[in-house]
This record gives C-alpha cells, structure tokens and sequence, in this order.
C-alpha cells in the first residue's frame, strides 16, 4: 500500500521587528504575540517558540496515535527541553520531551504509542529539513 501526502502550505507568519528590537509576530489567522531575543517576560525567545511548537505537536500527535489503539490519555503535561549542541554550527543537539498522561498507559503498548506519536509529529520530523533563507531588501 503506498502512501499519498497532499502537498499543504502553512502560514504565512510574520514578525515585525521594530527600531527597539520588540518582536510581534502575527499568523494568517490574526492570532498576535511578543517575542524577545532572549527568555523574557516581555515575550517568548525562539528557543521557547520551537519548543512550544514541540509540545504542542506531540500533544496532538499522541491523541491521534492513541486513538486507533483505544487509548484513553486524560489530561496532559508535555515538558520539552533542548540542549545545545557543544560543536558548530550553533544549533541545538538534542531535544528531550516528557509527556505525563491523567491516566496510566498499559507499559505493552507503550513502545508502539511513542513510535506512532513521532511518526505523526510534523514538527518533530521537521527539525532536520532543508530551510531556505531569501533577503528581500
């Protein structure tokens, strides 16, 4: 059996950069937030930003993969972290995500649900794509 993807575009988001160096960015949508160069309360550093996106996509891709296993999740807490890699170029190595169900998963089905949840994830599997930079000035 083969597979289809159909080709989706997303966004586009857009960040203004003011003189000050505040960040607002703004998806297609209309839904607005702040950004900063660095963890802050004034808004979210791109560091928290992809580990946000993380999270959040393997919140959603557990849900699905669960859901042809008759998996009852609850609800959940996904921790995301990301350790720098200690060679160039400056990157982030590795990246650890936790997540804590309300309810226990049966340990045998465990190894199958994790498989399926990163095989779902769209931005898991996007951290080592291609990314093509343009400057438009």
């Amino acid at each position: 059996m083969q597979i289809r993807v159909k080709p989706k575009t997303y966004g586009p988001l857009t960040v203004q950069s003011s003189a000050d160096e505040t960040l607002v960015f703004q998806t297609e949508a209309g839904h607005e937030a702040r950004g900063s160069l660095a963890p802050s309360a004034q808004g979210m550093s791109p560091s928290d930003l992809m580990l946000a996106s993380l999270a959040n996509c393997l919140a959603i891709s557990i849900r699905i993969a669960g859901r042809p296993m008759a998996i009852e999740l609850g609800a959940l807490r996904v921790s995301a972290m990301a350790i720098k890699a200690s060679d160039l170029p400056n990157r982030f190595g590795r990246f650890e995500v936790d997540i804590r169900t309300e309810h226990p998963v049966d340990a045998a089905q465990v190894d199958e649900l994790l498989r399926r949840t990163k095989e779902t994830c769209t931005v898991s599997n996007t951290l080592a794509a291609e990314v093509m930079v343009r400057l438009n000035a």
